[in-house]
């Protein structure tokens, strides 16, 4: 099914779609009597698959609407993706931006996460440029670590 979403040229309208099985609440409400680990080893089957896709055929890959597949995965999966699947932070409205970095600041409490989000969506003019649009800045990432007293995130 992956290879005829994903063709070695073309990528189909709505292929994003097949990432929704990283979305935790999209695969409770289909079955929520499915057992952590099982869903986990379903994540994890068909993450290898994509995997291998993406190294066989990064061009068609390259193509993935990053707005869609954020909106089908929710943004703790889209950040879980973004190395796999080689994504580029910068394809992603402001609106998106804005949503994973409170997602990474305020629900999953990583300053090292909100970092490296932060240093994807380099250059910038200076410390109180918007990242990628939104109203995150630089000061505003020095700021939490600084609130943290984080000497391993300075």
């Amino acid at each position: 099914a992956c290879s005829n979403l994903f063709e070695v040229h073309h990528m189909h309208q709505g292929a994003e779609i097949i990432f929704g099985i990283f979305n935790k609440d999209t695969v409770r409400a289909i079955s929520p009597t499915l057992k952590k680990s099982k869903r986990q080893n379903l994540r994890d089957l068909v993450l290898d698959v994509i995997e291998e896709l993406v190294l066989s055929h990064p061009e068609s890959f390259s193509r993935i609407d990053a707005h869609a597949l954020f909106e089908v995965t929710g943004p703790e999966a889209f950040h879980r993706l973004i190395p796999h699947l080689r994504l580029n932070t910068r394809a992603l409205p402001a609106d998106d931006i804005e949503v994973l970095f409170y997602h990474l600041a305020e629900e999953a409490k990583s300053i090292f996460d909100v970092m490296r989000v932060a240093i994807t969506l380099l250059p910038v003019d200076n410390l109180q440029s918007p990242l990628g649009g939104s109203s995150w800045t630089l000061r505003r990432v020095l700021a939490m670590i600084e609130k943290r007293q984080s000497e391993h995130a300075l």
